[in-house]
């Protein structure tokens, strides 16, 4: 099983799902982005529990900036999947250090996780 495929504009955003990736295109500068982008995240897990999914694959390489939005959705997934240990699937992070945003904000990140996160 796979997610869903979906392709959903906002602004100068960009976001694919489809198989077991979720890729990120453009700039992310919505204030209320949390919104829409944590209960995506959340159908995400779901999908991914229930499917017994190995891996998610989380791909912001070419997202050129986001705002803190981002970091607060993704600690708050991260924090779900830490929260489940039973959870059978990894998450894979896919940056970008070309982008200062993605140096400084993604390192944090892999203190979330354990084994299941994986940060390229």
């Amino acid at each position: 099983m796979s997610l869903p495929l979906r392709n959903e504009s906002r602004n100068a955003l960009r976001v694919t799902m489809g198989g077991n990736a979720i890729k990120f295109h453009g700039v992310l500068h919505e204030m209320d982005a949390r919104e829409w982008l944590f209960p995506l995240l959340l159908e995400v897990h779901q999908i991914a529990v229930e499917t017994r999914m190995p891996e998610v694959v989380f791909d912001i390489r070419q997202l050129t900036y986001a705002n803190a939005t981002l970091w607060r959705s993704l600690v708050l997934w991260f924090r779900l999947r830490k929260q489940s240990p039973s959870t059978p699937y990894r998450v894979r992070l896919l940056s970008d250090p070309v982008y200062r945003w993605q140096k400084l904000g993604v390192p944090p990140l892999a203190r979330l996780g354990g084994s299941w996160l994986t940060i390229r």
